[in-house]
């Protein structure tokens, strides 16, 4: 019964299922013609890319999981948790673009020490 009443409480129209799925459908069609269109170099590629991806990972957990229609305090702990990946990714990415070039910290460091 537990199962059900969330459905009740939150019905989600087929219309939306179609909508979102083809929503899905259109970002994996750019996420194809993206680097066709647009000749950029590779790391402006994957920045968009993953753009592109996190959009769609979004869709599918907010709807197709149902998280959307969940309590708030669930809601706060799933988006929070991306938030942090988000925040942990970006920090890599930074550390990544500078690894072995002049302006690595580490490798400064190393000079001076």
């Amino acid at each position: 019964m537990e199962l059900h009443q969330n459905e009740a409480l939150h019905p989600i129209k087929a219309s939306t299922y179609v909508t979102v799925f083809a929503l899905l459908i259109s970002l994996t069609v750019l996420t194809l013609v993206q680097p066709l269109v647009l000749k950029l170099a590779l790391a402006s590629t994957l920045s968009i890319q993953l753009g592109i991806a996190f959009m769609k990972a979004f869709l599918i957990v907010a709807y197709y999981m149902h998280i959307k229609s969940n309590t708030p305090l669930f809601r706060v702990l799933i988006y929070g948790s991306l938030a942090i990946l988000g925040v942990i990714y970006i920090i890599m990415a930074i550390d990544t673009y500078y690894r072995y070039t002049p302006n690595d910290l580490f490798q400064l460091l190393q000079k001076e020490g």
